[in-house]
């Protein structure tokens, strides 16, 4: 049987966004590009497994992964093949460890895990430490010291040269160092609010250590922004009187299970529940300069209700509880003023599954030394069913041309059926995907008042993800490119961010 032909149609528009031309050709558009194919090789660290006896395991995995990119000039994009090679894992394993967080570095293919021993007594009896494995087979273990017997809050990655464009598509130990947040448990002497804070290179080596006293001891961090050398970091505080933050928070842990559905691996999972569950009595927001405490705040949860700002239309302030929300935009503005939007997140069960579904948003704008000045709710219009709400929504702040304004940009999700993009329509993948409307809100820095919502496209017209908006360069003007529901017809619109 012949395969069917396809069709392409090319659009110009002029700078009205009147179209001008339009044109049917056999192959898609693209620009001539000659790229090189691109190989490396790397360590990879999982844990667990697909299997109902390891799907919740945090047994560590390690392989070795060879990459080959080659540049496909119709796709306008790279073939990726990948052989992956496994050097330890399951049943056999040659490295007996529990994972916890891993990192690689693009440059020298290595992977640096935060492991604890396979200790088969009880969970405080075995201890962190570093583990480093090279290509070529290498196994270096780095003790931590004190830290081998504390619970690990929260960690990420920390730009090594903030000012240099990065390299690499993917945030690794080439360009960055790994951060670690450290609290202490039982067996350790320390004031349980004494946190500690320990920045490591690629190797393992120590590049800062330092202590944060947190304003109690079941403080949780859950999110960092930086920008330059300075680091923020957004959380809470619980209510909770365990003597010691491992009896209201499971340990920290981002290593990937392929096969854990929703979550990195199932300490993540408990430990995202625990912080779901937990009654927040404070927000934190801190700031570290040189690795040392700038600042660090708390807002009563119960002072939120009276920082409340809602747009004109709305009449009354929403009574909502502070709760678990999925951060999805944390900027520092030039003034210093701060904003992290979010949607609460819950715990949801569709087709006999547990899923985080996304409700309603909530943006937080303090000033720059770190007080709470507004607290902007908004209701999604969109998502209410369970299948939209499953789909996070995208938010990013554009600053105005006169910078005495930001403009707060939501993506608002609609589970649609049908083919995600050209390339699932061209194998025939249906699936259900999420399509998004934009919706703008415009934040006065000075008054902290926000306005109504605007939606540049209209209720008719959901945008690409893949171009979800063009900013003109040189330029305050951003366009917006949608189409409807059917996908038949194309709507574009203007927008000036001044």
């Amino acid at each position: 049987m012949a395969k069917k032909e396809q069709k392409f149609v090319n659009y110009s528009f002029d700078k009205d966004l009147k179209m001008v031309k339009e044109e049917e050709s056999s192959e898609p558009k693209v620009k001539e590009i000659d790229k090189p194919t691109i190989k490396y090789d790397y360590i990879n660290t999982t844990v667990g497994g697909c299997s109902s006896f390891d799907v919740l395991s945090m047994d560590l995995n390690v392989s070795k992964v060879s990459v080959i990119k080659t540049w496909n000039n119709k796709k306008q994009g790279y073939d990726v093949n990948v052989n992956e090679t496994k050097i330890s894992g399951g049943k056999d394993a040659k490295f007996k460890y529990k994972g916890y967080v891993g990192y690689f570095n693009a440059e020298t293919g290595t992977n640096l895990v935060l492991v604890k021993e396979d200790d088969k007594s009880k969970d405080d009896a075995s201890q962190y430490k570093l583990i480093n494995f090279s290509l070529d087979g290498t196994v270096k273990e780095i003790p931590i010291g004190d830290l081998s017997t504390y619970t690990l809050v929260f960690s990420s990655l920390v730009k090594k040269n903030p000012d240099v464009a990065d390299v690499y598509v993917e945030k690794n130990l080439a360009e960055y160092n790994a951060l670690f947040i450290f609290a202490p448990f039982k067996t350790s002497k320390a004031d349980p609010k004494d946190f500690v804070l320990l920045i490591a290179d690629g190797a393992g080596n120590e590049v800062a250590k330092s202590t944060i006293t947190m304003p109690l001891i079941a403080s949780t961090i859950i999110e960092m922004q930086q920008v330059g050398n300075d680091l923020y970091f957004f959380g809470l505080t619980s209510t909770g009187t365990g003597s010691h933050y491992r009896y209201e928070f499971m340990d920290y842990s981002n290593i990937s299970n392929p096969c854990y559905p929703d979550f990195y691996n199932y300490r993540d999972n408990q430990r995202e529940t625990d912080v779901t569950k937990c009654e927040a009595s404070n927000l934190i927001l801190m700031k570290l300069s040189g690795n040392k405490v700038a600042y660090l705040t708390t807002t009563p949860t119960v002072t939120l209700q009276s920082k409340k700002v809602v747009p004109p239309s709305v009449k009354k302030a929403p009574k909502t509880e502070f709760s678990r929300f999925s951060i999805q935009a944390f900027d520092v503005f030039d003034n210093g003023d701060m904003m992290v939007t979010g949607q609460r997140k819950v715990i949801i069960t569709l087709n006999g599954t547990s899923k985080w579904a996304y409700e309603e948003v909530t943006c937080f704008h303090f000033d720059k030394t770190g007080n709470l000045r507004a607290e902007y709710c908004i209701e999604p219009q969109l998502a209410t069913a369970k299948e939209d709400k499953i789909f996070p929504m995208t938010q990013i702040f554009k600053v105005s041309e006169d910078k005495s304004k930001v403009y707060w940009i939501m993506y608002e999700p609609e589970g649609i059926s049908g083919y995600a993009n050209f390339w699932a329509a061209y194998n025939g993948n249906k699936t259900i995907y999420a399509g998004f409307q934009p919706v703008i809100m415009k934040i006065d820095l000075s008054t902290a008042k926000i306005g109504d919502p605007e939606l540049p496209l209209g209720k008719d017209y959901l945008v690409y993800s893949d171009y979800p908006l063009l900013i003109k360069p040189n330029s305050a003007e951003g366009i917006f490119i949608g189409h409807t529901r059917k996908g038949d017809i194309i709507g574009l619109s203007k927008y000036n961010f001044k």
